[in-house]
């Protein structure tokens, strides 16, 4: 439903009594893998229907923040409501990159991992006795694929169902990486899609079949196989990183890579091939 102009008069009346009382940063320059600690309170009229945003995400009228940049970035402060904005002010933060390089973690090594975490969750469910009348299978291989939007899974199910016909289940979903602040690997879902598809002549189904595939849904691909992947992935990521030299400031997904920024705080012993737990990490100049 578009705001009213009742709706945007009213946004409008306390944008005008609204007021910023501090928006900074304890630094405004940094080396990369230095943290910056933003700061902000914004005083809004009791009662206003507008929300306080920090680059685009909202937040509390009053808090704190603390990011790690790897390069140049602006971070912006508005405020508002009913499609109705108003700049409330700009800090930006330079970042010195000088002492910085950029290896990869190529998609061959990261395929297999994302496999392995479906197959040991599609076999923990096929184990169960409870499960022996509807078990599942591959109705072909599992793809995985790393490119600049993220990394993309597509596994194609069977759930096999006794005395009746058998529905498709398709998982799509594109997983994110990053790094946290506190030098964490970050590992999040961008979307997560599940399609069950039935032949074209079933034309009813009963209460039973529909709680089978609900159960197998809900228990084994939302709880267990989506959270199972993610937390391969970060673990996996975390102890090739942490065999690294210097701070790993940043994870991004490129064309069949995952790349990974390294700032060192003094000399590096750049120019070769690190085998960090025999998995290649290819190193390239940032």
């Amino acid at each position: 439903m578009p705001p009213t102009r009742e709706m945007i008069e009213r946004v409008v009346e306390c944008l005008g009594d609204t007021n910023l009382v501090h928006f900074g940063a304890d630094r405004t320059s940094i080396t990369a893998g230095q943290t910056v600690t933003l700061t902000w309170d914004v005083d809004i009229p009791s009662g206003c229907p507008i929300s306080v945003r920090l680059n685009n995400q909202q937040v509390p009228r009053k808090g704190s923040r603390t990011v790690r940049p790897v390069r140049f970035v602006s971070y912006r402060l508005d405020c508002g409501g009913a499609g109705v904005t108003q700049p409330l002010g700009v800090v930006n933060i330079t970042v010195d990159t000088s002492a910085c390089s950029s290896r990869e973690i190529p998609e061959d090594v990261v395929r297999p991992e994302v496999i392995a975490s479906v197959d040991q969750s599609l076999a923990d469910y096929n184990i169960n006795p409870a499960n022996k009348d509807h078990p599942v299978t591959k109705r072909r291989e599992t793809v995985v694929e790393i490119e600049p939007s993220g990394i993309i899974l597509r596994l194609r199910l069977k759930l096999g169902i006794n005395n009746f016909f058998d529905p498709d289940v398709d998982v799509d979903a594109v997983i994110d990486v990053g790094m946290s602040p506190e030098g964490k690997v970050l590992a999040f879902y961008k979307s997560f899609e599940v399609d069950v598809d039935w032949p074209w002549w079933v034309t009813g189904i009963t209460l039973g079949i529909t709680k089978i595939v609900e159960e197998f849904l809900d228990g084994v691909v939302a709880k267990k196989m989506k959270q199972k992947i993610l937390d391969d992935l970060r673990n996996g990521f975390q102890r090739r990183l942490d065999a690294l030299p210097g701070t790993v400031v940043a994870l991004d997904t490129a064309q069949d890579a995952i790349l990974v920024t390294v700032c060192q705080s003094g000399s590096d012993p750049i120019g070769h091939v690190f085998h960090p737990i025999s998995d290649e990490l290819v190193l390239h100049h940032a």
